[in-house]
């Protein structure tokens, strides 16, 4: 899905499977923020959203651009900014080449930076690599972000309840988030079997080194991490969390795909938090969808 300042963009389809882009709409819609801005004597950019839900939607990007791009020679505002945010990162697991993998993301970052956006916001990349290959590049800090509506939501106590982290890369990342709101957290270490190489336990271990994590009184835990598909890592800290006695727990990410509703994430958890970074259905009672801002107030990047 495209969005232009917050509007779908129309493609429809030919008999063969070719894309048409509803050029008119975009241009009136476009013609509309373009036409606001002057008469604020302000050069607001047009804003381009990537909500992604396959490979399609990359290409319908670059019509998209490429569209916008003759609307401004038309309109004889050549070299105003466009700006690119991206909620979620296609391809961003695959940030490097092994295991018989391409390294994807590259690829996908030089098709976004040949479309030439004047900045590009990424929420909440898998790794340091997303920023790394796409050019003016701004990282929006989706968790964090999100974290005061997250934690008033579910309920957190600092001092009380304990923040989970899956494994030692979500630890790395989201450490200083609990330390700088009170919070203790644990890790999880997961176990592999060797022959299928599938992660059949996970044991959740206390981060100041005091061993495997107990439930005091009524304390509660959140999960927390970047990205769910089927969530079975998540099931399986669950479980972990059941035995060590915590009777209340959830989970929060900043992506969630609709694989989220194939797997047993949502039967198991008690509270599960998403941002609206990628298309959601809201038709489980144990699912909140949170909204993110889409554009920041920052400086552009030089």
């Amino acid at each position: 899905m495209i969005l232009v300042n917050g509007q779908e963009v129309i493609m429809n389809e030919f008999p063969n499977g070719e894309s048409v882009l509803d050029s008119e709409r975009l241009a009136e819609s476009a013609g509309r923020s373009l036409q606001g801005a002057e008469q604020a004597q302000a050069q607001q950019p047009l804003h381009v959203e990537l909500k992604f839900e396959s490979d399609a939607d990359l290409f319908h990007l670059l019509l998209v651009k490429r569209e916008l791009d003759t609307l401004l020679v038309r309109m004889r505002r050549p070299g105003w900014p466009i700006v690119l945010f991206i909620g979620y990162m296609p391809y961003s697991r695959m940030d490097r080449g092994e295991g018989g993998r391409g390294f994807t993301l590259k690829t996908t970052a030089e098709l976004i930076n040949l479309m030439d956006f004047s900045w590009v916001e990424t929420g909440e990349p898998h790794s340091d690599v997303t920023p790394a290959v796409i050019n003016r590049s701004i990282v929006r800090n989706v968790v964090e972000d999100l974290f005061p509506d997250v934690s008033a939501a579910f309920g957190l106590r600092p001092g009380s309840d304990w923040l989970i982290f899956p494994d030692a890369g979500a630890a790395k990342r989201y450490a200083p988030l609990a330390l700088r709101n009170g919070f203790r957290y644990a890790v999880g270490i997961k176990h592999r079997d060797l022959d299928t190489g599938r992660i059949d336990s996970l044991v959740v271990t206390a981060a100041d080194g005091s061993g495997t994590v107990r439930a005091t009184h009524d304390s509660a835990a959140l999960i927390i991490d970047d990205l769910c598909s089927f969530g079975g890592t998540f099931v399986l800290a669950e479980h972990s969390l059941r035995l060590a006695g915590f009777e209340r727990i959830g989970l929060f990410v900043a992506h969630a795909e609709s694989n989220l509703h194939r797997g047993h994430v949502l039967s198991s958890l008690d509270w599960i938090g998403v941002s609206d970074t990628l298309p959601q259905e809201t038709t489980h009672e144990n699912l909140h969808v949170f909204h993110y801002p889409r554009w920041s107030e920052r400086a552009r990047p030089h």
